[in-house]
Order: C-alpha cells, then sequence, then structure tokens
C-alpha cells in the first residue's frame, strides 16, 4: 500500500503517541512541505525511518502551485495531493476539509 499524507493526520497520530500505527499500513511519503510544517509544529521532531520524504516534480509541483496561488488550498494540502497523484498513491491522508475534493 502506497499512502501520502498531509500534516494533519501525522500531527494528530503523534500527538496521541500513535504514530508507529501508521507504519503497519504500507510506505509512506510525505512531501518536504509536510515535513517543514511538522517541524514548525512539533519542535523535537525526527521523522521515523519509514516515513519517506519526497521532492514533487514537474507538472506536479506547478499544478500544487496553482492552487496556493489561487487561495484553494495552503501549501502542505496542495503538494500532498500532488504528490498522491505524481506517485499513484492508493491512500491519501488529511484531515482538511478543502484537500478532500
Amino acid at each position: 500500500m502506497l499512502i501520502v499524507s498531509n500534516t494533519g493526520p501525522l500531527l494528530h497520530l503523534s500527538e496521541a503517541q500513535e504514530l508507529p500505527l501508521l507504519s503497519k499500513t504500507g510506505k509512506v511519503c510525505i512531501p518536504s512541505s509536510v515535513s517543514v510544517e511538522i517541524q514548525y509544529l512539533i519542535a523535537d521532531w525526527q521523522p521515523p525511518q519509514w516515513i519517506q520524504e519526497i521532492t514533487i516534480q514537474e507538472p506536479a509541483w506547478s499544478q500544487a502551485d496553482s492552487w496556493v496561488q489561487a487561495g484553494i488550498l495552503d501549501r502542505g494540502e496542495a503538494d500532498a495531493i500532488a504528490l498522491a497523484v505524481e506517485i499513484k498513491a492508493d491512500w491519501f491522508l488529511t484531515d482538511d476539509a478543502a484537500a478532500r475534493w
């Protein structure tokens, strides 16, 4: 199972001290912007080895940027959706209503 997550689910699972549960579901990938957001919100955040940070490539990055510039999504959500499409993820994890379209 290939999974992409934005910040919210990782943050909330971490707060509940249940982040390791996600490792049992499959390969978890996040865009760099999600990593930056989590580091801002959790000062001592060290991503587990089973979370892979991936840099978004074109044309997915341009699509994500257009969503951010239009005010449709924040950077983390836009990048996570673009990454999910780019790598053909099986699951996309989000807690953001705007990102669920």
